[in-house]
């Protein structure tokens, strides 16, 4: 634009030169007054004046234009960033949920696996009828029960019952290995039924404190032993 604007005054200036036509002599005559040279130099240099003002004008709102797709460059950029923004966050909270997912299935395998190896690491006490005897009165009998471990080792056993757990039944046991076993015995009357409450507190193989209750239901000839399960058996 302004080199568009030197050329046009360059030709506008010829172009003057030409009109006057190497008069400009004339203009130093004594004659001549001064507002006469005054409105001949407006007239000679206002086209001139308004021709840089058209050019200072469209190199005005060519700057403005510039400007505004400037401006609008940058709001698209931002918008772009703001959309980048919000697919980042969009990520990052995908990302945290799956994070969660992902802990929470850990903790509850771990939860898990701890409670199978809690589970695994229990004795299991398997209860048979062992037989009956009168005793001399022929009033009581006493009923024979075998103990067996059919699951984990265990140590430390202990066995708290009621009156119808005779003295020469075991009390505890240091150790019980899986398939061992032992015998218990209840005396009770004939013609009545009994119910005993039995704990057996041991060790378990992960070195805890466990305990296990049943109830032992004894009738004239049969026993029954509700385990811990609970499952009603009749041995």
């Amino acid at each position: 634009m302004t080199a568009l604007g030197i050329a046009g005054s360059v030709a506008y200036l010829f172009f003057l030169n030409w009109l006057v036509n190497g008069k400009w002599g004339a203009l130093r005559a004594p004659d001549v007054k001064l507002n006469e040279l005054g409105d001949f130099l407006a007239g000679a240099f206002g086209p001139l004046a308004i021709w840089w003002l058209v050019l200072g004008y469209f190199q005005q709102g060519r700057e403005l234009k510039i400007n505004s797709d400037a401006l609008l460059l940058q709001l698209q950029e931002l918008e772009n960033s703001v959309q980048q923004q919000g697919r980042l966050v969009g990520i990052t909270q995908d990302q945290y949920t799956l994070d969660t997912k992902v802990f929470d299935a850990n903790q509850a395998a771990a939860k898990l696996a701890a409670d199978n190896r809690t589970r695994q690491a229990q004795p299991v006490f398997k209860f048979k009828s062992d037989g009956y005897d009168r005793m001399p009165d022929n009033r009581k009998h006493i009923h024979k029960l075998r103990v067996t471990n059919i699951g984990h080792a265990c140590s430390d056993l202990t066995i708290y019952t009621d009156s119808l757990f005779i003295p020469h039944s075991p009390e505890n046991v240091d150790h019980l290995d899986r398939t061992q076993g032992f015998s218990m015995q209840f005396v009770i009357d004939h013609d009545e039924g009994e119910t005993s409450e039995m704990t057996f507190t041991f060790v378990d193989g992960e070195q805890n404190l466990g305990s296990q209750k049943f109830t032992v239901d004894m009738q004239y000839t049969a026993v029954r032993v509700l385990s811990p399960k609970p499952d009603l058996t009749e041995y």
